[in-house]
């Protein structure tokens, strides 16, 4: 409901009332007020009651170019939203419920989908055509599938949100670009040539617990130490869900070593961000140096993806994996199973032995338990 509003200012001349129509919403945490510019009440009567007209727009995000506030109109019109309007509005939405690389994230998408569509692009007019058309400029420019999908995402993020607030009436269909879903990894015989180079042993041990641990860098680097664990706060997850990772004693060591040089360098004015590109810089320079980097392929994240086949060779238990990687659904770690189990012997000889090894054992263990069963039937029955 809109109230009508008077706020006591003052002037040169003395003090005057100004009138206001203030409106209120649960979904707002501030109230908004729209100036009738008047010091009548009569006329700030008149002019509240056309706010009241369109108060279920306003509270529905639309802008209005009211009657008293420019001489050109001679009666209220609705501002047509803009494309940069719906962005600000989006963004200015989402900042406090989701992460800010995560917005950061938003705003490269949007600018690239305002530079090819323009700024002053009607909401209304985003349909399958002219998302089509940006992704055909996008490939002219020579952008990557995969990145071009991020960017499609967000978009389609950005489209169901004003779906829902009334700034569309149509939602596109958004088609995704076609990609190669390749796994990389790194096998043992790579893995022991990149700890040979000659780099910083910092960079090093954040390798190793990546590839001991599994979690991704941003967990890595923006979690804390709890006793034994890795804490990995919701606000700071992919999945917005709260994980506590079991470190051993030389696991807890290298976090802790990484945590205080995060400090160290956050303390002399670096981002968070720039740390973690530094470590992915290193990564993709220490492949190139043993021949196996893959533009757009080899980054940090191969690591993830080297402990999750290696985890998937101790157990052959998909579904132990997908714990592990702390994925939503068992569909995201599927990809997993069909690596081709040879192969990834192959390529973790010293696992498959100690997995050999084990099975031994396992089998030792059954058939000890067989005869002993065989021998204590035998006596009871004779």
């Amino acid at each position: 409901m809109a109230y009508l509003k008077r706020i006591k200012k003052k002037y040169k001349s003395g003090t005057k009332f100004n009138y206001y129509s203030e409106i209120k919403s649960v979904n707002w945490s501030k109230n908004k007020l729209v100036p009738l510019k008047t010091n009548d009440e009569d006329i700030a009567l008149e002019r509240h009651e056309e706010v009241e007209d369109f108060e279920h727009q306003i509270k529905r995000g639309k802008e209005f170019n009211w009657s008293w506030l420019s001489s050109s109109n001679k009666r209220t019109k609705i501002k047509k939203l803009t494309l940069e309007e719906l962005v600000k509005q989006f963004i200015s939405t989402h900042k406090t419920n989701v992460r800010q690389s995560t917005i950061t994230r938003y705003k490269c998408s949007y600018n690239s989908l305002m530079n090819v569509l323009g700024k002053s692009c009607p909401p209304q007019s985003l349909n399958n055509k002219s998302i089509e058309t940006w992704k055909k400029c996008v490939v002219q420019q020579g952008r990557k599938n995969n990145g071009i999908n991020i960017d499609l995402r967000s978009i389609k993020t950005l489209l169901l949100w004003s779906k829902e607030e009334g700034f569309i009436t149509k939602m596109p269909k958004i088609k995704m670009m076609p990609t190669e879903s390749k796994i990389k990894y790194i096998n043992d015989s790579d893995w022991n040539k990149i700890m040979e180079l000659d780099i910083d042993d910092f960079y090093k041990d954040c390798f190793k617990i990546l590839r001991g641990i599994g979690v991704r860098r941003s967990d890595l680097v923006k979690g804390r130490i709890d006793g034994q664990f890795l804490v990995v706060d919701a606000i700071n997850e992919k999945t917005n869900t709260n994980k506590d990772i079991l470190l051993t004693d030389e696991q807890l060591a290298i976090v802790t070593k990484i945590h205080t040089k995060r400090d160290e360098t956050l303390s002399r004015g670096t981002s968070v961000e720039t740390f973690l590109a530094n470590i992915t810089r290193n990564f993709a320079n220490s492949c190139k140096k043993i021949g196996i980097y893959e533009e757009g392929t080899t980054t940090l994240h191969c690591l993830r993806h080297t402990y999750a086949v290696r985890e998937y060779l101790k157990c052959k238990d998909i579904f132990k994996v997908c714990q592990l990687l702390h994925h939503s659904s068992v569909t995201t770690t599927e990809k997993y199973a069909r690596l081709n189990i040879n192969r990834l012997e192959q390529d973790f000889p010293t696992l498959t032995k100690v997995s050999k090894v084990s099975k031994l054992r396992v089998l030792e263990t059954k058939k000890v338990e067989t005869n002993t069963h065989n021998y204590l039937t035998s006596r009871l029955y004779n």
